[in-house]
């Protein structure tokens, strides 16, 4: 699984600067969504446990907070915050005046 092999990744790493980014298909917290199925509690968890872990959050960012949306025809639209950027704090000290931008798709 994915969380397994990032924290594996984070042994040889903790010390230097760290960036993961990528649509991780989950979201962390419950304001992270609008509408659709309910929540996937253990899956979030189990997300969450692993940022915890590799000790890394999101990027300063602008821009839209729930980017991902399903367009679904119906017009019940799901919207998500799946795309992420996270940095670790010695990334945050090496580049400290960067910020990230989450445009319009």
């Amino acid at each position: 699984m994915l969380w397994s092999k990032l924290n594996a990744l984070h042994v040889d790493l903790r010390n230097q600067p760290c960036m993961l980014i990528g649509d991780f298909n989950i979201i962390r917290r419950c304001n992270e969504k609008i509408e659709g199925a309910g929540f996937k509690f253990n899956a979030m968890e189990d997300f969450s446990n692993c940022i915890d872990d590799l000790d890394i959050d999101n990027l300063p960012a602008q821009g839209i907070f729930l980017i991902w949306c399903n367009l679904r025809e119906d017009g019940v639209h799901m919207y998500c915050k799946l795309d992420r950027i996270m940095v670790n704090e010695s990334w945050l000290q090496t580049f400290s005046q960067v910020e990230s931008e989450f445009l319009t798709p």
